[in-house]
């Protein structure tokens, strides 16, 4: 049986948790016997028109949460920081591509993957070759996020009479608008064995389809801290061995550093290093920013870290398989928070957040005691491995 994984890889904005759970899936399912390879597919971006009702969304949002004098200051400080985004990543460009290029390295050199690349209207008549195909996680069933949402829903594969699984899918938002529905029913109905990552993600297909899918972990937890140790042991991190706070941000929120900052002081004025995501100079002297991190020293970095400070899923979730104590920076307005807010309710861990709108830093235990917390993750990666091996190995649901 050849197994092929349909996901997003070599992602535009080079982003950690999209290549490591790729690697995670395809990695543990090769371990355990099967002919598993990611398909090489190009993303593309969504048009401006979809851009543009995003931005139309958060702009609404606002306005319906908040006065609107607040409204306004939120809105125009979120129109300039995409302005500021452009026009950086315009001007930095080559600084783009030398870490485009340690990602490629990384997919080319880590991930086993089909020879050919395709894009996805090409998989509307290529000849593949798969007898299964998984839907693999990562926000692939998000609107927002692509012009193609039905290539992730595997619809293409419908020409082999393939086996049609998803495993840990996330549609990331809470709701599916109505003018969407019919098409998501559609597509929802043609996934043989359903799995997501977020509870929000059932309930969505539930009040479509009638159908209950499985909450799965994400594959990235599929592997344990030892297993993530043993296939980077002879990574070199960027930084000396030092005590020191991490920080994993994927927003534009000034507040993460400014809690990290906090955190740090408590912790005996340790020594703060930032994963650098955007293309923008440094605007935290004190806070010492990596630039051209690849992927498994991410993993290493967040491995070795004191304490970790993240509005990221995946930082979330390393931070969790990895035992450390850490802090989810999270904005109230965002539609993006299912994720998080998911595995955090799952495991008792929701007092780990604090929103981006606090005036001032609660007190509360910079400690976790995992104990319990290890032995729900070992059985939720058991049990969710159990789903998937059951759905590669069982007949196509008619």
């Amino acid at each position: 049986m050849k197994i092929g994984i349909v996901t997003y890889v070599r992602t535009a904005t080079c982003n950690y948790g999209a290549e490591l759970q790729c690697f995670a899936l395809q990695y543990i399912l090769n371990k355990n016997g099967y002919d598993t390879e990611v398909l090489n597919l190009h993303r593309v971006l969504p048009s401006n028109s979809r851009f543009t009702q995003t931005v139309k969304k958060a702009i609404k949002t606002r306005l319906k949460h908040m006065n609107i004098f607040r409204a306004s200051i939120s809105i125009a400080a979120l129109v300039l920081s995409v302005c500021k985004d452009k026009y950086y990543n315009k001007k930095n460009h080559s600084i783009f591509l030398r870490k485009k290029e340690i990602f490629d390295d990384f997919f080319f050199n880590y991930i086993k993957h089909s020879e050919k690349e395709y894009y996805p209207n090409d998989l509307d008549t290529a000849n593949l070759s798969y007898d299964t195909y998984i839907a693999g996680s990562d926000q692939i069933w998000n609107y927002n996020n692509s012009d193609r949402v039905d290539v992730f829903f595997l619809m293409f594969a419908n020409r082999f009479k393939a086996k049609k699984i998803s495993y840990a899918a996330s549609f990331s938002v809470s709701s599916i608008p109505e003018e969407y529905k019919k098409k998501y029913k559609q597509w929802i109905n043609n996934i043989d064995f359903l799995s997501v990552r977020e509870s929000e993600g059932i309930s969505i297909i539930k009040e479509i389809t009638g159908k209950q899918a499985k909450l799965v972990c994400d594959p990235t937890l599929l592997l344990d801290k030892e297993a993530w140790k043993n296939i980077f042991k002879d990574i070199q991190l960027p930084i000396k061995q030092e005590k020191y706070l991490l920080i994993y941000t994927m927003s534009r929120s000034n507040k993460v550093y400014q809690i990290a900052k906090e955190i740090a002081q408590r912790l005996g004025n340790i020594k703060i290093y930032s994963i650098k995501m955007n293309l923008h100079p440094n605007a935290n002297k004190d806070i010492n920013e990596l630039q051209f991190i690849s992927p498994q020293q991410w993993v290493g970095l967040i491995m070795n870290a004191a304490y970790v400070v993240t509005d990221s899923f995946h930082g979330t979730a390393f931070s969790i398989n990895f035992n450390k104590p850490f802090t989810v920076v999270q904005n109230p307005m965002s539609n993006l928070n299912s994720r998080v807010n998911t595995i955090l309710s799952f495991l008792n861990l929701k007092d780990r957040i604090i929103l981006n709108n606090t005036i001032k830093l609660p007190e509360f235990n910079l400690n976790i005691d995992y104990s319990k917390i290890n032995q729900t993750v070992n059985a939720w990666r058991e049990d969710s491995f159990i789903f998937l091996t059951n759905a590669i190995n069982s007949k196509k649901i008619k």
